[in-house]
């Protein structure tokens, strides 16, 4: 059962020295304004377990966690939180509060997100990217596009309050059952988010996420997003097909049985998504690239030219999976069976 409207989780590998900013500020925050913060703290570091477990008291938790993976630290921290709203925040970014919070009193179910003003930083230049707008629209497919042109580029609006169903419903389908349980899927995701509901502003609220994975040069920049494909199990050059995995994986986030959205707006806003990466990837599939099948992959890919039915697709996205990684393709219809509840490429 909930008890606050909102609350921060923070799952926490830095040790002290590197994470004391963020905690302090999400415990200031969240103590300035009745939410509750969960930090989940599996850095083994003495020092930081020294100076939070005493300061944590009341409604706030701290979690000496043991030795785990990422994805158990975050379980750990979500599970911990008892807001109706939800924010999985990062032990490297900060949150501060400016002026009273609005009451936002009870929140209408077609809302899905409460955002702070989001604002992506380095050290060495500042604010580099600024996410304060609202996403609006009426229908789910709008939404989508509204969000991703607010984002220009930067996922910046994942790091808002969710409601606590619907996080728990696009997380579940990442961390537990996702093939590959990719970092790389954080699009894709932000899609399945955003199409169950509007997100509304908190004026009085600034999260400032740390940027610096993501400024250094294109090359840097290529390795650290092929990084993530490499930790997934995914073959170096896997990065290249980027497009085409936030395709599918949004069609599935999106179109999950159990999406607060009616039947039919579910399935025009997962194929509508679907459409928009599949037309970008098919325009500039790599003929070349690092990926061990690259030459496979090229042209089992023109099977999807002009491919306009969601199952003919379907069909042809299963070659093109085994080509990426052998036996994906089954473990995705295995995926999309369970989440969507009917069988690979029908709705």
């Amino acid at each position: 059962m909930t008890k606050h409207l909102l609350s921060i989780g923070m799952p926490s590998n830095r040790n002290l020295a590197l994470s004391a900013t963020a905690i302090r500020s999400a415990l200031d925050y969240c103590r300035n304004n009745g939410h509750r913060l969960v930090v989940s703290d599996n850095s083994g570091d003495a020092a930081k377990e020294k100076e939070y477990a005493a300061a944590f008291q009341g409604d706030h938790l701290y979690i000496k966690s043991p030795p785990c993976g990422v994805i158990e630290n975050w379980q750990r921290a979500f599970e911990a939180t008892d807001g109706e709203f939800v924010l999985m925040m990062g032990d490297d970014d900060s949150f501060f509060s400016f002026g009273p919070q609005p009451d936002f009193g009870r929140v209408e179910d077609s809302i899905v997100a409460i955002k702070p003003a989001i604002l992506g930083y380095t050290e060495a230049h500042g604010i580099q990217r600024i996410d304060n707008k609202p996403v609006l629209a009426r229908h789910a497919s709008d939404r989508i596009m509204e969000n991703l042109k607010n984002a220009q580029g930067a996922n910046l609006g994942f790091f808002s309050f969710w409601r606590r169903t619907v996080l728990k419903s696009i997380m579940d389908l990442w961390l537990i059952h996702h093939p590959t349980k990719g970092a790389y899927t954080d699009w894709a995701a932000m899609n399945g988010l955003i199409s169950s509901g509007s997100a509304i502003i908190n004026p009085s609220a600034c999260y400032f996420y740390n940027l610096q994975n993501w400024s250094g040069t294109q090359d840097e920049i290529g390795t650290e997003v092929d990084r993530h494909f490499i930790n997934a199990g995914l073959p170096a050059g896997s990065a290249a097909y980027q497009t085409l995995f936030i395709g599918i994986d949004s069609f599935i986030f999106v179109g999950r049985k159990d999406s607060p959205l009616p039947h039919k707006e579910r399935e025009q806003a997962a194929t509508t998504c679907l459409s928009f990466y599949l037309q970008h990837y098919v325009r500039a599939v790599p003929e070349t690239s690092p990926h061990p099948n690259a030459k496979d992959i090229a042209a089992l890919s023109q099977k999807l030219v002009g491919n306009s039915t969601v199952t003919g697709i379907f069909d042809a996205l299963s070659d093109v999976l085994d080509a990426l990684r052998p036996d994906l393709g089954r473990e995705y219809r295995d995926y999309y069976q369970h989440a969507i509840g009917k069988p690979w490429g029908n709705f």
